[in-house]
């Protein structure tokens, strides 16, 4: 489930920043452009999830 709810919000906040971004600078929005850019940032975001990613049972206790 977290999978999914991290791609629904990454795709709604890629695409809001995408529109900010091109608004300010002047730009049509594209929404091609925004959805890949999206699924770059969303691939990203699984990465460094898993990177950061520490397991409970493997902690130390200090």
């Amino acid at each position: 489930m977290k999978y999914f709810w991290t791609l629904v919000w990454g795709f709604i906040l890629t695409h809001v920043l995408a529109y900010v971004a091109n608004s300010m600078l002047g730009l049509p929005y594209e929404f091609k452009s925004a959805s890949i850019l999206a699924i770059g940032v969303i691939i990203l975001l699984y990465f460094a999830a898993a990177a950061l990613y520490v397991d409970p049972s493997k902690k130390q206790h200090s």
